[in-house]
């Protein structure tokens, strides 16, 4: 037999495609929450600094530490989920910035909302879980991408 191959390559199976489908929304939905966070905070960071040092539960100290680092992190998040760049790693350290505000949404939730995110202080009406399903869902969403196949494997190796 002669001629190539490259015609003959197997499909992947419906569901390895629905996993690239499902991990590729979770990048770019996080990739946009991210970036829309971090910009929010950039465009007026003494009102986030104000709100922080005023309105939440932390030391004033933590609450400054916040302010300057916060958004510049949430920024280079935002980027590398949007360029696919260590997806993994950014996962990583995205599901640890979200269990750290999951753990202040549990804890002082009575303080209202911190301000972190898109429209500060607004939350539907008579729920006052939302930050805290919010930061679940951007959870489960860093897990997928943690515990999906790398882009490029291939479930076979030749010999």
């Amino acid at each position: 037999m002669s001629g190539s191959s490259a015609g003959c390559q197997p499909k992947p199976p419906p569901s390895a495609e629905s996993g690239r489908w499902l991990t590729w929304t979770c990048r770019w939905v996080l990739a946009v929450t991210f970036l829309v966070a971090a910009l929010g905070k950039l465009v007026d960071p003494q009102s986030f600094e104000d709100h922080l040092t005023l309105h939440s539960a932390m030391p004033l100290n933590v609450a400054l530490a916040m302010a300057a680092v916060l958004p510049w992190l949430e920024l280079v998040l935002g980027i590398c989920f949007a360029l696919g760049h260590a997806p993994r790693e950014t996962a990583l350290l995205a599901a640890v910035l979200l269990t750290l505000f999951l753990g202040y949404v549990l804890m002082a939730y009575q303080e209202g909302d911190c301000g972190c995110f898109l429209l500060p202080g607004w939350r539907p009406p008579g729920e006052p879980w939302w930050l805290a399903i919010r930061n679940v869902v951007l959870l489960a969403c860093c897990g997928c991408l943690l515990f999906s196949p790398p882009p490029h494997s291939s479930s076979t190796r030749s010999a």
